[in-house]
């Protein structure tokens, strides 16, 4: 059984879906969730943007964001979920390129007027072996570098 939200398809630009929750002052909460499987693995989130059949045109970008704000803006966490086995793993990858360049992977901190924000990357603790962290660059016919300033 599936519930389906969807919109018509056109010939020109098709419509597009919108969820919104309220607001207050307190703004609602939206979520989306993969149901509870009570003999078997839960079900899966998708997220994914659009495909395309035009040879010099791109699918659809996903962009996850918390909104601006005159406060604080909000977090943007991608976490999974802790475990008595073994927990989930978090990819970040992009796609292979058969013709031109892959994609790449940029982490970036904004700027401010007070102080710049760091970027950590730690490895796992553990009572027994701790996690490793690698950097390694690609290879071809010219390597890539690794470099820290």
């Amino acid at each position: 059984m599936m519930a389906a939200i969807a919109v018509g398809n056109s010939v020109d630009e098709a419509g597009s879906v919108q969820v919104t929750s309220g607001a207050g002052s307190v703004g609602g909460d939206a979520t989306l969730a993969g149901g509870v499987g009570h003999s078997g693995a839960g079900g899966h989130v998708r997220v994914h943007s659009g495909s395309t059949t035009h040879a010099i045109s791109s699918s659809g970008n996903v962009i996850v964001e918390s909104a601006e704000s005159a406060g604080h803006s909000g977090s943007v966490n991608v976490v999974s979920g802790a475990s008595t086995s073994s927990s989930g793993d978090v990819l970040i990858a992009t796609g292979s390129s058969s013709a031109d360049q892959a994609g790449d992977i940029t982490m970036r901190i904004g700027s401010s007027a007070k102080s710049g924000g760091d970027i950590n990357l730690q490895s796992g603790d553990s009572a027994q072996r701790g996690g490793s962290l690698f950097a390694s660059a690609g290879s071809g016919s010219v390597g890539g570098d690794v470099s820290l300033k």
